[in-house]
C-alpha cells in the first residue's frame, strides 16, 4: 500500500510540472540568434533598432548583432552557420549558388548601393580616377560590387583605366 501511493504521488508530481511547464509562455525561453552586419552605416540601423526596442524578444528571439567585416566573410560565417541571418550583398548570394551554397536572398534593406567615393584632393570627377588604385574593403564585397558598376557606368574599365586592392574594413582603418 505504501508502495503505491509513493508511485502515484511521483506520478503527481511529473503531472504538475508537465502542467507547469506547459503553462508557461515559450517566449521566456528565446531563441539564440545571431544576426552578422558587414559595416557600421545608418543603413543596418533596422537590425538595431529592433534589438533595442525588443522586437527580437516579443518574437521570442535573443538576437546578438555581430559585425563582420564584408560580406564575403559574413557568407563564409553563414555556411559554417555560426549566422542566422545577415546583411550580405547580392553578388555574394549568387556566387555562393553558383558554388553549391545555400543562401537565400529574402530582401533589401534598401535599394541603392550606399556608398561614397572618398578621394584625394586632386581627383574631382570618375575620369580623375585613370591610372589610379582604388581601395574597397575587400575583393567581392558590397564595395567592390558598387565600385566596378560605377567604374562600368562611367566607361572605365578595371585591370586597364584603374586598379582595385582590397584594403580593408572600416576597423581597420581605424586602428591605425
Amino acid at each position: 500500500m505504501i508502495f503505491l501511493n509513493r508511485r502515484l504521488l511521483l506520478v503527481k508530481a511529473i503531472l504538475v510540472c508537465v502542467g507547469l511547464w506547459l503553462t508557461v509562455p515559450q517566449k521566456l525561453y528565446a531563441e539564440p540568434l545571431i544576426v552578422g552586419y558587414s559595416s557600421v552605416t545608418s543603413v543596418f540601423l533596422p537590425f538595431w533598432i529592433g534589438n533595442e526596442a525588443g522586437f527580437y524578444k516579443k518574437e521570442g528571439l535573443d538576437a546578438q548583432l555581430i559585425y563582420i567585416a564584408s560580406s564575403t566573410t559574413m557568407a563564409q560565417a553563414m555556411f559554417a552557420r555560426e549566422v542566422a541571418i545577415s546583411t550580405v550583398n547580392s553578388g555574394s548570394v549568387v556566387s555562393s549558388g553558383l558554388q553549391g551554397g545555400d543562401l537565400v536572398l529574402m530582401g533589401a534593406v534598401i535599394n541603392t548601393a550606399a556608398f561614397y567615393i572618398m578621394a584625394r584632393p586632386e581627383i574631382s570627377g570618375v575620369q580623375d580616377l585613370k591610372g589610379k588604385t582604388i581601395g574597397v574593403t575587400r575583393l567581392g564585397s558590397s564595395s567592390d560590387f558598387a565600385i566596378r558598376e560605377y567604374l562600368k557606368k562611367n566607361q572605365l574599365q578595371t585591370g586597364r583605366d584603374v586598379n582595385i586592392m582590397q584594403a580593408g574594413g572600416c576597423r581597420n582603418w581605424l586602428r591605425r
